[in-house]
């Protein structure tokens, strides 16, 4: 590489490249998202939303206490007679939030 080439400014993307590349991104992100839902793990019309932190806790692959935790502090449960029951709905949302996070924390697509 001569010292011309490495001085030289980097070409400025046009409009029509930068609406390109965020559709592309777009696309590749609503892929992922259609892959997400695609994959949850969603009740049967005949199961209950409302479960105990056990069966939760099972279902989902979590400990005991992360499961309280997760009704307590993120809207995931409420109490029933002294026990924390768990929406198997909002924790499947709660889940998928935390996936599309995890994946765009990893930068662009």
């Amino acid at each position: 590489m001569s010292g011309a080439d490495r001085n030289a400014k980097p070409r400025q993307m046009t409009a029509a490249e930068i609406l390109g590349d965020l559709r592309s991104q777009l696309e590749g992100a609503l892929e992922r998202l259609a892959f997400l839902e695609a994959h949850l793990d969603r009740p049967a019309p005949s199961e209950p939303d409302w479960i105990d932190t056990a069966a939760a806790a099972s279902r989902f692959g979590l400990s005991l206490d992360t499961v309280r935790w997760l009704a307590r502090h993120k809207g995931c449960g409420r109490k029933d007679q002294g026990r924390w029951q768990v929406s198997v709905s909002a924790m499947q949302s709660y889940r998928t939030r935390m996936a599309l996070a995890f994946n765009a924390s990893k930068g662009p697509f």
